[in-house]
């Protein structure tokens, strides 16, 4: 009698599970759907909702930060953004959902200019998901907020073993190789600057970074007189999306003398932060 009554217990419980879930996903359904057609108030009012009536749901975190991601993208209100992201960091705090929750509100601090805050989720990415795929891009955007908050050395610090590391991927050794050549340009040391700008058009032409890299090696070379090399940089960004920022820059150039015969530097990737004491 009591096994009898027993299974029937377990049996209604998975049940109900399986009602729940059954519901949570036909919600999440109607409220996507909701998003998708631009009835944004609408939306939130689902996710809302959600958030409230699943409250030991497993993919209630993710609700949370949809809801996160339409105050920042839609709603453009920023403070209540960071507000779900914290609320999914305390409530779960080694989650895969706080990754992200991290990632999103370090970029919203960031553009905010509040780089110490910034900088503390960063460091707690790095601190706590040492064994993520992702762990080099972490390091990456703290050494990002470091330079935008003008610690250059240390900034170079963080990247010294992201660049260093054999299993990086290449997207994020382009960042990271960028981050750190733009370390010397802001701190007023364009040759060491060139030898990183190069050393990212060389091994990765086709980045997102490399054009930029171009704008801001010409930039230097053009700092030392050697507007040959400044000017065959500048016409070679030609993806730029600006054409206008370019010409100007061609502009400047020829204001400043002549052509050189100077040669764009090309080769392979080997020459790491450690080398030269350049990380210093």
């Amino acid at each position: 009698m009591f096994r009898n009554c027993l299974s029937v217990i377990v049996l209604l419980a998975v049940f109900g599970m399986a009602c729940q879930q059954h519901t949570f996903e036909a919600d999440l359904r109607d409220a996507k759907a909701k998003l998708g057609l631009g009835r944004v108030g609408s939306a939130l009012s689902a996710y809302k909702s959600m958030s409230k009536r699943y409250v030991g749901h497993k993919e209630r975190p993710l609700i949370l930060l949809r809801m996160g991601r339409i105050y920042e993208a839609e709603l453009h209100d920023d403070a209540m953004a960071m507000k779900l992201y914290g609320d999914v960091i305390a409530e779960y705090p080694l989650s895969q959902a706080t990754i992200m929750a991290r990632r999103w509100r370090g970029a919203l601090e960031e553009k905010n200019r509040n780089y110490d805050a910034a900088i503390e989720d960063y460091e707690m990415l790095v601190k706590h998901f040492k064994g993520s795929p992702e762990y080099n891009r972490y390091r990456t955007l703290l050494a990002g907020t470091y330079l935008s908050s003008g610690k250059y050395s240390q900034a170079r610090v963080e990247l010294v073993p992201v660049i260093d590391d054999e299993s990086i991927s290449q997207e994020v050794l382009s960042q990271a190789l960028f981050v750190y050549a733009e370390s010397f340009f802001l701190s007023g040391r364009p040759r060491n600057a060139i030898k990183w700008y190069n050393t990212l058009i060389s091994n990765f032409p086709q980045s997102e970074y490399s054009d930029e890299a171009r704008l801001h090696a010409a930039t230097c070379y053009e700092e030392l007189g050697r507007l040959g090399a400044a000017r065959a940089l500048t016409e070679s960004a030609s993806k730029y999306p600006n054409r206008g920022v370019i010409d100007a820059r061609l502009n400047s150039i020829d204001m400043r003398g002549s052509r050189s015969s100077e040669e764009l530097p090309s080769g392979k990737l080997n020459e790491t932060p450690a080398d030269n004491n350049l990380n210093k």
